[in-house]
């Protein structure tokens, strides 16, 4: 046993010195990795930053341009269509007369929009009738500075929410109106002029090319920029390309300057990047959208804790092998040996040597052992014949005083009807019926004292049977009013209809327990009370389930409780101490409470005592549910 459990102890302190050394190595090994990651990051940032400055530039050109264009062609419109008749006007006209509207002006589209925020005519089919109200309520504060204000507003390049076009918007309301004319300029057309001939597909494509594909093994997976609108948001260097951004993690961004969330192994980084223009009057905001994947930290941190894991357990296993045989050699043998003479002690067997040649300490053990087992036996010894010589007085005296008590009673009355009849040649039959109830109680009282040693010796024991627990507490509680006296009120408290307290045993034998404890709660509170204190008082006798902490009963309690003067502890220390008895004159056998004891411990139950001085005590009988069916008695 020493040998396995010292073994089984080595080999934890091992293996756990292992998962220690792993988990550090593993979490150290993450956390470079990790930084190595955050670096990887910070420089993608700094130097897609640097790439947006250079894409801001050529935009900045483009739409400088296309603004002046745009300021141009809502002029015109605001002289030729400037009045309410003239916007009615322009509202008669269909899509195509409206399309060649914008191209004569050098503009991409027209809108008319009303006072309801609506689209109601365009050059854009996908337009017609659109609500502008879900752009959010920043654009349409926007709009609402616009109306009435007779100049034209701008707004800066940003990406249609329709159809993902990039294009600048402007705005002109006549003066005192509540409609809006709106012309877009779309940057396909403009940008070539500002990028030596190339697209802005192509531009973008040479200027975002290592973070369109990213390199293969690296942390960062993809990567974009959009412009967010709450109506749709579209990638502004993969065009036409619409994106979902999560919108806490945007709200965040907006207002930190960055936020990220983690979806699965990738961790998405969101960082807002400011528009700088030529002074617009709106401009949706940019998000850098930064992908890295934690996969490749996830494996690093696996195989660095697997590889440490294993080292250690290998080093563990060695430190393993060396350790038993030292242990084996110089220390477990001779533990066993130790353990083996003391079993033989244990035995019986006298002459048993120890490990008590050596100077060591477990030769120490083995002389302190032979030391200690020596003074045992002479202590033993001594105890024994102590207390059998006590019991066997304190079992003589009651014995004696008990029985002396009950022969002087009925030899009594005995010794007076004999008198009589030799005196006087009769007897007064009330004085024979008299004398003959008195020699009966004695009669029954040498009978209860005979049960009660038979009780405690474990000899009365019939077979047993179920028997219903109510049944028995609510008979002796009834038995108990009728004889109790008046100073002393009974409650009883049972369990709810419909719950059956039934156990296996002795309803004679269980109706004398609960009798002898009611009694001696009743006496508790009467004739063991100084005479100047109040007689009486209540006795709560109660029958409920008890549990085992799990929340099912396992038994059932009977609790007696009275409002005496309760027990002190030494007292209590004799409770059920054979012919050990409190009550004055010597009232009782002092059996009762180790009787009732011994028939509880014989039921598979136990009686628990609980007391406080100047208040009273609870005697609680626990008796154990039926294990196997049985017939009722």
């Amino acid at each position: 046993m020493l040998r396995e459990s010292l073994y089984r102890r080595v080999i934890g302190i091992a293996l756990g010195a292992a998962a220690l050394v792993a988990l550090g190595v593993g979490f150290f090994g993450e956390v470079y990795f990790r930084s190595n990651i955050e670096a990887e990051r910070e420089r993608a940032f700094a130097e897609v930053a640097s790439r947006v400055q250079l894409l801001d530039l050529m935009l900045g050109k483009a739409e400088k341009a296309m603004l002046a264009q745009g300021r141009q062609a809502l002029g015109t419109i605001a002289k030729d269509y400037g009045s309410q008749a003239g916007l009615d006007r322009l509202d008669s006209l269909g899509l195509h007369d409206l399309g060649r509207l914008a191209r004569g002006l050098g503009v991409a589209d027209i809108y008319l929009i009303n006072p309801a925020n609506l689209v109601v005519a365009t050059s854009l089919r996908v337009d017609e009738g659109l609500d502008l109200s879900k752009f959010g309520p920043d654009f349409i504060g926007f709009l609402d500075g616009v109306r009435g204000q007779g100049r034209i507003f701008d707004e800066s390049i940003t990406v249609s929410g329709q159809t993902g076009a990039i294009k600048a918007y402007q705005y002109y309301s006549p003066k005192g109106s509540r409609w809006i004319v709106e012309v877009s300029s779309g940057l396909d057309a403009w940008f070539p002029q500002f990028a030596g001939g190339l697209s802005y597909a192509d531009f973008i494509s040479v200027l975002f090319s290592p973070f369109i594909k990213p390199a293969a093994g690296g942390p960062i997976v993809s990567f974009d920029v959009v412009r967010w609108s709450v109506a749709g948001s579209w990638s502004l260097i993969k065009p036409g390309t619409p994106r979902y951004l999560d919108e806490k993690t945007v709200a965040a961004a907006l207002d930190t300057g960055e936020d990220s969330f983690l979806e699965g192994s990738l961790e998405h980084h969101y960082r807002f990047l400011g528009w700088k223009s030529d002074g617009p009057s709106f401009a949706d905001p940019r998000i850098v959208d930064l992908v890295v994947d934690l996969q490749p930290l996830r494996r690093f941190a696996i195989s660095i804790l697997l590889a440490a894991l294993l080292a250690c357990a290998a080093a563990g296993i060695f430190a393993f092998i060396a350790v038993r045989s030292f242990f084996d050699r110089s220390f477990v043998a001779r533990v066993e040996d130790l353990q083996a003479s003391i079993k033989r002690v244990a035995a019986g067997e006298t002459g048993v040597s120890f490990d008590s040649g050596g100077e060591d300490e477990l030769s120490f053990i083995g002389r302190s052992i032979e030391t200690m087992i020596e003074e045992i036996r002479k202590a033993e010894e001594s105890l024994r014949n102590a207390r059998a010589a006590e019991a066997v007085g304190i079992m003589a005296s009651g014995l004696a005083h008990d029985i002396n008590n009950i022969l002087a009673g009925a030899v009594g009355a005995a010794s007076i009807l004999r008198n009589r009849l030799e005196e006087e040649g009769s007897v007064p039959e009330e004085e024979l019926v008299s004398s003959l109830v008195l020699i009966e109680h004695t009669g029954e009282r040498g009978e209860i004292l005979v049960r009660d040693l038979l009780a405690l010796a474990r000899l009365d024991r019939p077979p047993p049977c179920l028997v219903d627990l109510g049944q028995v507490v609510s008979e002796v509680v009834d038995f108990m009013r009728v004889s109790a006296p008046t100073t002393v009120r009974i409650d009883l408290a049972l369990p709810p209809e419909g719950a059956r307290p039934e156990i296996l045993g002795s309803a004679e034998n269980l109706e004398r327990v609960l009798m002898n404890l009611c009694r001696n709660g009743i006496q508790a509170m009467t004739e063991m009370r100084p005479p100047e204190k109040r007689q009486g008082g209540t006795l709560s006798v109660s029958l409920a389930a008890h549990g085992a902490g799990t929340g099912d009963p396992d038994s059932w309690a009977v609790s007696v409780r009275d409002e005496g003067e309760g027990i002190s502890p030494d007292i209590m220390a004799k409770l059920f101490t054979p012919f050990f008895s409190t009550k004055p004159h010597r009232g009782g056998s002092g059996l009762g409470l180790s009787a009732s004891r011994a028939i509880a411990e014989a039921h598979g139950g136990r009686i628990e005592v609980e007391t406080v001085l100047g208040e009273g005590s609870t005697f609680t009988l626990y008796l154990p549910l039926p294990n196997r069916p049985a017939e009722a008695c």
